[in-house]
């Protein structure tokens, strides 16, 4: 965080008005950012996932040379639900794990990620320790599960209190909401996924070519 205008102001020997327009400038430049009612702050190098290629957070992260890490919140089996179960096309008496985690770049949390899979394509998924292992690693070397396509949306909104608690960040900044659903080859709808991305800190690329 940055010192107020006028200690600015003070230390520098300028205006109030000067350090307003040069604040202005850097956060057009995004070196800074501001948040209502607390400051000024240093904006930080973003981590940049590429859209391109289907592949888990975990060899995401280290392609880019980030050392990836989770913290496990919950994994629970319940009833998928209404939501759940229309995006997975199942019934929504059906049972699902519903696994929480905190996703990690260099230590720092970027994401609190919320995977949803139906048990019979898993049975015994709980054995394993998703602080550890890769959730997209276990599928494929342990339930012999490929998933080779994820349709994607993302939008903008603010995260909740809890949101803000677990990815140390302040209520109701901006954040990424990304909804997933991964399928094999076979068509089978094994992961539903809702991710919340703190947007300071990570954004989005992918290539697009001209026809």
């Amino acid at each position: 965080m940055l010192p107020s205008e006028r200690k600015l102001s003070e230390m520098l020997g300028v205006s109030r008005g000067t350090i307003r327009d040069a604040v202005s400038r850097m956060c057009a430049q995004k070196r800074l950012y501001t948040v209502h009612g607390k400051g000024s702050f240093l904006s930080m190098p973003k981590y940049w996932m590429n859209m391109k290629d289907f592949i888990s957070f975990s060899a995401s992260a280290q392609a880019a040379g980030l050392i990836p890490s989770s913290r496990l919140i919950s994994l629970n089996i319940q009833k998928a639900g209404q939501s759940v179960a229309k995006r997975l096309r199942v019934s929504d008496k059906e049972e699902v794990y519903v696994l929480i985690r905190v996703r990690s770049f260099n230590g720092e949390p970027i994401a609190l990620e919320k995977a949803c899979l139906p048990v019979r394509f898993c049975p015994g998924l709980e054995e394993y320790d998703f602080e550890r292992n890769s959730l997209y690693a276990v599928l494929q070397q342990i339930y012999k599960i490929n998933l080779i396509k994820q349709d994607a949306n993302i939008r903008l909104t603010r995260a909740s209190q809890e949101e803000a608690r677990l990815l140390s960040i302040y209520e109701g900044d901006v954040v990424f909401l990304e909804r997933a659903i991964a399928s094999t080859a076979q068509g089978e709808l094994v992961e539903y996924s809702q991710g919340i991305i703190n947007a300071q800190r990570a954004g989005y690329e992918t290539e697009i070519r001209g026809g």
